[in-house]
């Protein structure tokens, strides 16, 4: 290749079909060294581009496409290039095409005509993002502004709210002691300030025939009383546990089971099994005690007994 002669070159996936818009463009000298140095600085984390770092690391560099879309001397690559990406942040590149990019050697003094170029170019587009910057940082505080000012009159709301509450709540309690107070003194001039209350009207718990009845409710200055005491009450309203007819009949659960022979070390392993199916017929030539473990053998098999429905009582 001609020192003076320059490729421009095309990093892609295989589905773009826009160099103007699509992939990484550049220029080069020597196509091959370039190639090779992107890899390397990407690898050791000195790569000036985001966007071709992070294609990379997401397609992997094997699956990208190097094309060389056009051969000529290097001005003129330039000038292709700066056509094909005339401003910054097009396809995976950062800056603008021409001979003014990333690459460009530090130190080296900008030609006036480049100058020119970049304040027609750039400036205009830069510093009409500058101006959008400034909007979106006005509004974004504005923003912040305003909720500031809603939290902190919430919160001085709230404070009001708890000011009234509390304030109700201390002419409340100022309105109980002033009652409390007139009662006493209503009282004092009475006489029965003091007093022990007469339980004379309140009758006497006809079950245990001791304690006084327990009261059920106050109506228009009357009480009302129950019938019973308060521990009587209790002890009427525990559950007796149920009785079954056949142990009320005198029947006696048995250890061994009738049907098997099977010893229980619980009575719950055994059960009563009615000969007829007849749960109200107690008679001890009805009953047989049997397991749990034949309850579904006796269902299923003929014994010497007479057929019934087997239920559990």
């Amino acid at each position: 290749m001609n020192l003076k002669s320059a490729v421009i070159y095309w990093i892609h996936l295989p589905e773009h079909t826009d160099p103007s818009c699509e992939g990484y463009l550049g220029v080069s000298k020597d196509f091959d060294l370039r190639i090779k140095n992107h890899i390397t600085d990407i690898v050791k984390g000195k790569h000036k581009n985001p966007h071709l770092v992070n294609a990379v690391k997401k397609y992997g560099w094997e699956n990208l496409i190097k094309d060389i879309v056009l051969f000529g001397e290097e001005a003129y690559c330039y000038e292709i290039e700066e056509e094909l990406r005339p401003s910054r942040a097009i396809g995976w590149n950062i800056a603008p095409g021409g001979h003014r990019g990333p690459g460009w050697t530090r130190g080296k003094k900008k030609s006036p005509e480049s100058i020119v170029k970049q304040q027609t170019t750039v400036a205009p587009i830069n510093e009409e993002k500058r101006k959008a910057r400034i909007e979106r940082r006005k509004i974004r505080l504005q923003e912040r502004e305003q909720k500031r000012t809603e939290k902190i009159r919430s919160l001085e709301l709230a404070k009001q709210e708890r000011e009234k509450k509390r304030q109700l709540r201390e002419e409340k309690e100022a309105a109980r002691k002033l009652e409390r107070a007139r009662r006493k003194e209503k009282r004092i001039q009475e006489g029965t300030y003091g007093m022990v209350p007469n339980y004379s009207s309140r009758p006497i718990c006809k079950t245990c025939n001791k304690n006084l009845c327990s009261i059920n409710y106050t109506r228009n200055g009357k009480t009302y009383y129950r019938s019973m005491c308060d521990e009587c009450g209790r002890k009427k309203n525990k559950k007796k546990p149920r009785v079954p007819k056949w142990q009320k009949a005198g029947y006696k659960k048995k250890t061994t089971c009738d049907s098997c022979g099977f010893k229980a070390t619980f009575a719950t392993q055994m059960t009563i099994y009615y000969v007829d199916g007849n749960l109200e017929n107690n008679e001890f030539i009805n009953l047989r005690t049997i397991c749990l473990n034949c309850v579904e053998v006796i269902k299923r098999k003929e014994i010497k007994w007479k057929r019934g429905d087997l239920e559990v009582d």
